[in-house]
């Protein structure tokens, strides 16, 4: 068994919040903190009162003192972890709201990160302070008022503190920043606009087509496929969706990390050597095979599970076939099973072989759940429906759906169709700006290999977006297209890493700073991701899931 690491208490706190939550975690934490003030610096207050005295009477018969960490502390690990929540991944978050005068509106998580630092600065230098106030008290004669006066000198006290905190983190800031230069709205060369309005339109139309009793599992891999993890797992939490599937045991730590409460699956493989970060951050783990399962309960560490059936697929999973060993997983010391479930790999084609084979994985994942009850293991929670699954088998009955390139709007290709129609809305537009207009003559030829020549005299604008932001280079030489002033025009020329041009000949008054649309809709016209990428010879879910690594996300409502 592994060595564990030494007990300090923040693991409790990290349990409390999740089961209880933050509010009820913070006022039971403030209240041991008064507890403990009250039966130490203001224990003169306390014991005017016969039932507060009383009650620290029978205090100090247990623990002698209220000075320690059973009152004191706690409150500030949570203050912590409550700034920390709601700070992470804010630096270069901005949101954009619609008004009617369409423009835009900025905001930064500066003043909580001011809360989180202020917060540690009380910590340390609040018993130092109440030395200063009894030392000014006994210098300008003010005893009576400033020390013997509990609930003055309380109040000074604190004032001191949070006043002492703030001023110097800000100069800390200000020193540690100086010759620094703000980001400034509006600059981005290229950014993605993600609309929380469509995510959350898309979540209520997807849980109205699953049972009652069926959860939406939002999968949140590849960066929410390139929508971002942090901002869409975030609004996710907030209108209720509490269960959540990654690819890698890291995306579910940053989940965790960012305050991302409730369920997380990890989809994919975790080396057995990391299964105390498993328990240490409550991920749950897919066990993709026997042996995994035995390397993973060797470690010592209580591990939550979702054991993956292969009925098909042939990827990860336990063999159908392997009752015998999935009864003896489910018997094991260090793993608890709470999800069972397959992958329906055709379940986005209407193909009459495809469906025959769908159905033959559906019953063979069902005859496993009956061998295994009558085992006698009681068969925990099961799904097997991905986006494609609900679309097309919305019949079955589960207890989760994983929902991925539903939940943001698009299908995976433009040529998909479904047994069940959804008005699912598109999540995330990708736009560049124009950085110059160039004017070129018939003949001449633009960008690399001069795969370009004009058959006119024209007109070319040029946008700094390429493959390197995800924008694949199969869109090259007119298969890609964009919107500008609301007008279709071509890409010309190869797709560069860092730049491409746009034939504007036709559109009247384009000017450098206006607004290029590669992905999503301007006016009437919209240029769907499915679309661009069935051009790029593609799916939606790869071009999607490359993008963001180097563009601004822009959050609008």
């Amino acid at each position: 068994m592994k060595d564990r690491k030494a007990y300090t208490g923040i693991d409790d706190f990290r349990f409390a919040v999740r089961k209880w939550g933050l509010k009820k975690v913070l006022v039971i934490t403030s209240v041991l903190y008064i507890v403990g003030l009250f039966g130490d610096s203001y224990y003169g207050i306390a014991s005017e009162i016969p039932f507060l005295k009383n009650l620290y009477a029978e205090i100090f018969d247990i623990l002698d003192y209220t000075r320690n960490g059973v009152f004191f502390a706690p409150v500030f690990f949570v203050l912590g972890g409550a700034a920390a929540e709601m700070s992470a991944a804010e630096n270069r978050v901005y949101i954009e709201e619609r008004r009617k005068d369409t423009k835009l509106s900025f905001l930064r998580g500066g003043r909580r990160v001011l809360l989180r630092s202020a917060s540690l600065v009380i910590y340390i230098i609040h018993p130092m302070l109440i030395v200063v106030i009894r030392l000014i008290a006994k210098l300008t004669g003010l005893q009576s008022i400033l020390i013997e006066n509990s609930l003055v000198h309380y109040f000074m006290v604190s004032a001191a503190s949070i006043f002492f905190a703030v001023f110097s983190v800000k100069l800390w800031d200000r020193w540690k920043n100086r010759g620094s230069t703000d980001y400034v709205p509006g600059t981005d060369r290229a950014w993605l606009e993600i609309d929380m309005h469509s995510l959350g339109h898309n979540v209520e139309i997807l849980k109205n087509e699953m049972p009652a009793d069926c959860k939406l599992m939002a999968v949140m891999k590849a960066e929410a496929y390139g929508h971002g993890m942090y901002e869409t797992a975030s609004y996710l939490n907030q209108i209720g969706v509490d269960a959540f599937a990654a690819a890698t045991i890291d995306e579910g730590i940053c989940l965790r990390r960012c305050g991302i409460v409730g369920e997380i699956l990890i989809l994919g493989y975790t080396d057995p050597a990391r299964a105390g970060e498993l328990h240490k951050y409550d991920l749950i783990q897919t066990l993709i095979d026997y042996p995994y399962s035995r390397l993973l309960n060797k470690q010592g560490y209580d591990i939550k599970a979702h054991m993956k059936i292969d009925t098909g697929m042939h990827r990860l999973g336990f063999g159908k076939e392997e009752i015998e060993k999935i009864v003896h997983v489910f018997k094991m010391r260090h793993i608890q099973v709470c999800g069972i479930y397959t992958h329906l790999c055709v379940a986005d084609s209407r193909k009459e072989k495809d469906i025959r084979f769908t159905k033959i994985q559906i019953n063979s994942f069902y005859r496993v759940l009956e061998e295994l009850r009558k085992k006698g293991v009681t068969v925990p929670k099961i799904h097997m429906q991905s986006s494609y699954g609900l679309l097309n088998y919305p019949q079955l009955r589960c207890d989760y759906v994983r929902a991925g390139i539903a939940l943001y709007g698009v299908p995976s290709s433009p040529k998909d169709k479904t047994k069940l129609p959804m008005e699912l809305w598109p999540v995330l537009s990708l736009k560049s700006r124009v950085v110059l207009i160039r004017k070129i003559k018939k003949g001449e030829s633009v960008g690399y290999g001069r795969t370009f020549v004009a058959q006119r005299d024209s007109m070319i604008a040029v946008l700094p977006v390429g493959y390197a932001d995800g924008l694949p280079r199969n869109l090259s030489c007119g298969r890609g297209r964009a919107l500008i002033h609301g007008q279709m025009v071509p890409v010309i020329g190869r797709i560069c890493m860092d730049q491409l041009t746009i034939d504007v000949t036709d559109i009247e008054n384009v000017s450098v700073g206006e607004v290029a649309t590669l992905i999503g809709r301007d006016g009437e016209k919209e240029l769907p991701a499915s679309e661009a990428a069935g051009r790029a010879g593609s799916i939606t879910n790869e071009l999607l899931s490359r993008m963001g690594g180097r563009l601004s996300r822009i959050l609008v409502w």
